[in-house]
């Protein structure tokens, strides 16, 4: 396989002289101060300015930086990692100026790639003056948004976004604490600050709402008991009113309520109206219970990162807009159990932490149209039968097998009462469910054993405890083969890395470490070379088939012609809301693509002279199309940069930096192992006293799924593990386990009871 790069190079263009223009934003905020009244006398100011977090930034971005210019001195935070680095950062100004003199200050903020040279490492920059503070009260601007331009290139869009406060402070003036918000509060399009020439594109997402099941209680039986017999004179049955509500960057729309069901079924499209780019990282999913004499209560939320559900490119013809399902979404958050007092767990309902309880799934789709809003698309409306039991078809449930065998249990908080520990999937095997799924699941009650010494310990001796759970789940094998293949390619590289660390910090001798530095390059790319993932079925959705086009051209198997048109669910500009993929065609291509993949074939069509192609995209992230790294090395994907060093322009790079290029491949190899479509829930296992939850650990299916390939397993499947239970909401531990558990298909029972070949 031949991955050598082309060696072209971007110009740099010059930067025009002069002031940068103001955008709409600062425009605005100078609008409303009175500038006849500011002071003119030198007063000492001091400026902060609390660096938040960036997302979205454009292009291999490795250690990006935030450096804020003001009054021609500048400031740096601390270099981060990756596209969406937390900086979590205070820069502070002392300034001696007189109002009018401060407000008139001109301010650049900008984030930079340290790993690059200082010619060619500005990803994006702002400019703005302190009037969009002023204005505020307080003098305090809190989380805005500021969309990032190409210095040289402003015009082809957005390289990223920074979130950031500032606060103006006059003499003798204390900083004020700033209040905490949620990045749904923050995510709304109204706070954003744009600048100049950027153009917004209209877009909806199209939301296909189809059921939901396992819904958990939320009314109280008595008062739904007293309500029923008021208005139809019938005893309750289902006690939850479910209803769903999708929202994107403040935008919001809500579905049908499906009264008095554990297992609702809406069958609706919804649409949410939005304009592009969007710097809202989440598109947030809300399941409610309707309640007609209180507040509704929030079942349990999903936030859906956008960067796992699409793809901006500029340069692979892969990119496509934010898509997925039709799929099941496992809910997570507080306990099952209904209280009809305060529930303490209730914020974990919210999404912004880790759920301690499944709380049911709901099936849904998502697409995106760009473009002016279709007319006859209406903003809710019914899905036709034909089309639900088509996706339901796709969905036919399969027997899994769920085992789970204690050895040792030690370090047992609750002494005072008998303990049990329960073996839960979905609502299979709760032992206080009330909706009928339930199954033998729990160890026998006994009281721990003191050791004498510090701690208590389970009294498992002759005979071992275990639980076996049988379940109902759709077929997810090949999402979690692949996505547990690509934890395992992570996991090989950075074990090559560590053994040359190792001979590095052992000061072995400099031709030892150029070999082993040259070795280490070599066995990954065969590695690579060698890795095959699997492809996607005829039942796959359209999300599956853009991940596994896009991970196979990272992994140097698929080259995309540079003169073809991109295919990908995106921007026909003709015709906006036109569908680009066929579902049964595309897994058609796909096989095409893995067995050319398989024989190391490419698809490429690039000789003679170069040109600079270019696809523009208003999707995925919402990022413009915009060059790539200025004067720096353009490499096609991971293989090509590593072969680079190799055999192509990097080869007389400083082993320094090739270590350095190697742990950055490695970083954006991580950023590809993700799975957003995995829809059968967490296992849970809780240590319980009598019907008291008292610790637990969460343990995701991919890690414990059996399949085939020994390189797709669970990195947990079959093995015995040390599993510590945690208190909810809490550092301490509960309990320490020792157990070995399995899951997989019912036809692969058999294969549970023989030694499983290592991973590796």
């Amino acid at each position: 396989v031949s991955t050598q790069s082309t060696g072209k190079k971007k110009k740099k263009k010059k930067r025009a002289p002069g002031k940068a223009g103001y955008s709409a934003a600062v425009e605005e905020a100078r609008s409303k101060i009175n500038f006849a009244t500011l002071s003119t006398k030198d007063e000492n100011f001091q400026v902060r300015f609390v660096i938040h977090k960036a997302r979205q930034l454009g292009g291999n971005v490795e250690a990006p930086m935030v450096r804020v210019t003001m009054d021609g001195k500048s400031l740096r935070t601390q270099p981060r990692h990756g596209k969406t680095p937390k900086f979590n950062e205070t820069v502070v100004f002392s300034v001696t100026k007189s109002e009018k003199g401060l407000l008139d200050l001109p301010i650049e903020l900008a984030i930079l790639d340290t790993a690059k040279d200082s010619q060619n490492n500005v990803i994006g920059l702002y400019n703005l003056d302190l009037t969009v503070a002023w204005a505020e009260k307080d003098n305090l601007l809190l989380y805005k948004w500021f969309a990032l331009t190409d210095p040289d290139e402003p015009q082809e869009g957005m390289t990223g976004y920074l979130n950031v406060s500032i606060q103006v402070m006059s003499p003798g003036e204390v900083p004020k604490k700033l209040p905490k918000k949620s990045d749904t509060e923050v995510d709304v399009a109204s706070n954003v600050f744009f600048p100049p020439g950027i153009s917004l594109q209209p877009g909806q997402f199209i939301i296909k709402l189809f059921t939901g099941e396992d819904m958990p209680q939320m009314d109280s039986a008595a008062l739904a008991s007293v309500r029923n017999l008021f208005q139809s004179g019938e005893k309750p049955t289902d006690l939850v009113d479910p209803y769903a509500v999708f929202e994107f960057a403040g935008t919001q729309t809500e579905s049908m309520i499906q009264y008095g069901t554990f297992d609702p079924v809406w069958n609706q499209k919804l649409v949410i109206h939005g304009q592009f780019p969007s710097m809202a990282e989440n598109f947030v999913i809300r399941v409610m219970d309707n309640d007609e004499y209180a507040v509704d209560d929030l079942i349990a939320s999903k936030l859906l990162k956008i960067s796992q559900i699409s793809f901006s490119s500029t340069d692979s013809n892969l990119g496509f807009l934010p898509t997925f399902g039709p799929a099941y979404i496992p809910l997570y958050g507080s306990l099952r159990e209904f209280s009809e007092v305060h529930d303490k767990f209730e914020e974990l309902n919210k999404g912004d932490e880790e759920g301690i309880a499944y709380r049911g799934r709901i099936l849904l789709e998502i697409n995106t149209n760009m473009g002016e809003t279709d007319t006859e698309l209406k903003s809710k409306s019914e899905i036709p039968e034909s089309e639900t039991n088509e996706v339901m078809s796709r969905l036919r449930r399969h027997k899994y097998h769920l085992f789970c065998s204690f050895d040792t249990g030690n370090m047992i908080r609750e002494t005072d009462s008998q303990v049990e520990f329960e073996v839960s999937i979905g609502d299979y095997g709760n032992s206080l469910s009330l909706q009928g799924n339930t199954n033998p699941s729990t160890t026998q009650p006994c009281n721990a054993v003191y050791d004498g010494t510090q701690y208590h310990f389970m009294p498992w001796t002759s005979s071992k405890p275990t639980v076996i759970l049988h379940s109902q789940w759709e077929d997810i094998e090949f999402r979690a083969q692949t996505y547990n293949m690509m934890l395992w390619m992570v996991e090989f590289m950075e074990e090559e890395m560590r053994v040359y660390k190792t001979l590095e910090r052992a000061r072995a001798k400099e031709g030892k470490l150029n070999e082993k530095c040259g070795h280490l390059i070599q066995t990954i790319i065969d590695e690579i070379q060698n890795f095959e993932l699997p492809t996607p079925p005829s039942t796959s959705t359209k999300l599956d088939q853009q991940l596994y086009k896009l991970r196979l051209f990272q992994l140097g198997k698929l080259h995309k012609p540079k003169d073809d048109k991109p295919d990908f669910v995106g921007i026909d500009l003709e015709n906006p809301n036109q569908v680009a993929i066929d579902m049964e065609k595309e897994a058609a291509t796909l096989a095409i693509i893995a067995e050319e993949a398989k024989e190391g074939a490419l698809i490429d069509s690039s000789d003679g002279e170069e040109e600079d192609v270019e696809v523009e995209l208003f999707g995925a992230l919402g990022i413009a199309s915009q060059e790539q790294e200025q004067q720096a090395p353009v490499f096609e994907n991971l293989v090509d940069e590593l072969q680079c060093m190799l055999t192509g322009r990097l080869t007389n790079d400083k082993r320094e930096d090739k270590i350095k290029r190697v742990e950055g491949v490695i970083t954006r190899f991580k950023g590809l192992c993700f799975e957003p479509q995995i829809s059968i829930p967490d296992v849970f296992i809780w240590m319980m006293s009598g019907t008291t939850r008292i610790a637990y650990d969460r343990i995701p299916v991919h890690k414990i799924i059996y399949t085939e390939d020994p390189k797709g397993r669970g990195s947990l499947c079959g093995k015995n593990g040390s599993f510590f239970l945690k208190k909810p909401r809490k550092e301490s531990i509960g309990a320490h386990l020792n157990l070995s558990i399995w899951f997989g298909k019912f036809e692969h029972v058999a294969k549970r009871s023989r030694p499983l070949q290592d991973r590796r």
